[in-house]
């Protein structure tokens, strides 16, 4: 509930807390990249949108909207080179 949430997802990444207690979420780290087509990293995008929507509110419902809106890309994530090399079942 502080004013920048991602700090304390940060410290989680780099003691390697953050893949004992909350797995799906480190999971969001990385990016590939295959056949010159890459996406972003979803773990640094994931607590971005986080600490933007904490400058806004504190309604703790939003904010753990904000930090698990991309949790399932990792599982659903698939490259077909047939449809110009997409990830699909993720955004940009």
């Amino acid at each position: 509930m502080c004013a920048q949430p991602s700090k304390g997802f940060i410290l989680l990444e780099k003691t390697g807390l953050l893949k004992i207690i909350f797995p799906e979420l480190d999971n969001l780290k990385g990016v590939d990249t295959i056949d010159g087509k890459a996406h972003k990293d979803n773990f640094l995008h994931s607590i971005k949108v986080l600490d933007n929507i904490s400058k806004n509110t504190d309604n703790l419902w939003l904010r753990w909207a904000a930090l698990l809106h991309d949790i399932a890309k990792p599982a659903t994530k698939k490259y077909i080179p047939e449809q110009d090399g997409r990830f699909t079942g993720m955004n940009s």
